[in-house]
């Protein structure tokens, strides 16, 4: 494959984003990216999409695709590419760079426009590019509908519930139905599955990336739990997730300000989580926070008392009946989704220096897609 080697800034314009602080939002359908990812919502774009965002301070190295028009704030390059780069090569071509040499500042890492420029990048001919881009990006493409779904499946998973209870006369008890910090045997020996506190879920409900280490201290859980961040920020942000990711018996460990809720024995594993995701209880835990103003923590003791607007014993079996088999669902496509991002990562490096054909690459993303 014949490429042309040239300065990256000869041909890429990487733009600054612009500034919009989240008191001048105005909340609409456009996305606004920040060093960090996803920030907000605008009603306005400032670039045209498809776009290629670009984190310059904090993050630095962190790319984004994305699809529509949007908004990337001033914490951020954006990319417009020359009549010769397809962007969404040029997408996965940074992929491939370490950004981390590139590091300027010494307080908050920093990526400066000049040294960026200065890359050197080769390029195969247009067309090439853009079946490269291709084969990757039905692997992302594949991806990012299976996250809409598990959105979709959460959503439609929290709307039932909150359907049942609307006109519930009955409550009942927290401690009633639900566990909480239930007694989980020690892992001895080995490594354990371990759920770090930045790979639970915002606003989501299963989780889609953890690890392995050997066990050490801090909350342990089993399938069917749900995890509940008790400390700011990460209360606020709405860290929550349900567990599936482990084998049956199997213990997974986790962050001390994690509070760990089981359902009690005949009540669907289900429940604790959808009754930890309303407004209702979340205002109760906020309620129940000690400590200073940036340390605050929600105390697993307190919640015990809470009293849960129940739909009645028959609705609560049908809710488990619905809502459990869908989870099952999101959990396969959420596996799924690991399996192909393992496929791109592997067929990245390769594509972009040839060492394999397109050809055999789609070959490969046929078994999986």
């Amino acid at each position: 494959m014949i490429q042309t080697k040239a300065r990256l800034g000869d041909v890429v314009d990487f733009r600054y984003g612009q500034g919009l602080p989240a008191s001048a939002r105005v909340e609409g359908p456009v996305p606004v990216f920040g060093s960090g990812g996803l920030v907000g919502r605008h009603s306005e774009a400032c670039v045209v999409g498809p776009v290629l965002v670009l984190a310059r301070k904090g993050s630095i190295g962190a790319i984004y695709w994305v699809p529509s028009n949007a908004y990337p704030i001033d914490t951020t390059y954006w990319a417009a590419p020359g009549a010769e780069v397809d962007k969404r090569w040029l997408y996965y071509w940074l992929h491939t760079v370490d950004f981390r040499g590139l590091s300027s500042g010494s307080g908050v890492p920093s990526l400066r426009r000049d040294d960026l420029n200065d890359l050197e990048i080769s390029l195969p001919p247009k067309r090439q590019q853009q079946k490269i881009a291709e084969v990757l990006g039905a692997l992302d493409d594949k991806i990012a509908a299976n996250r809409r779904a598990a959105q979709t499946g959460r959503e439609l998973i929290l709307a039932q519930w909150s359907r049942l209870v609307s006109d519930a006369e009955e409550t009942r008890e927290w401690s009633t139905f639900v566990e909480t910090n239930p007694k989980v045997p020690a892992v001895k020996d080995g490594t354990a599955p371990y759920l770090d506190m930045k790979n639970l879920p915002e606003n989501g409900l299963l989780v889609e990336e953890w690890g392995e280490r050997p066990p050490q201290g801090g909350a342990r859980f089993q399938n069917g739990d749900t995890l509940f961040a008790r400390i700011t920020p990460c209360f606020e942000n709405r860290k929550h997730g349900y567990v599936d990711f482990l084998d049956d018996g199997e213990v997974g460990y986790g962050s001390t300000e994690y509070i760990v809720f089981r359902a009690r024995e005949g009540v669907s594993a289900a429940i604790p989580f959808v009754v930890t995701a309303t407004a209702d209880f979340r205002s109760f835990a906020a309620q129940h926070r000690t400590g200073t103003s940036g340390r605050q923590r929600v105390q697993a003791p307190d919640l015990v008392s809470y009293e849960a607007a129940w739909p009645g014993d028959l609705r609560a079996v049908e809710f488990g009946a619905f809502a459990e088999p869908l989870i099952a669902r999101l959990g396969a496509a959420r596996d799924e989704n690991r399996v192909l991002a393992k496929t791109r990562d592997e067929l990245l490096p390769l594509l972009m220096s040839g060492k394999i054909t397109v050809r055999d690459a789609e070959k490969r993303v046929e078994g999986v897609v």
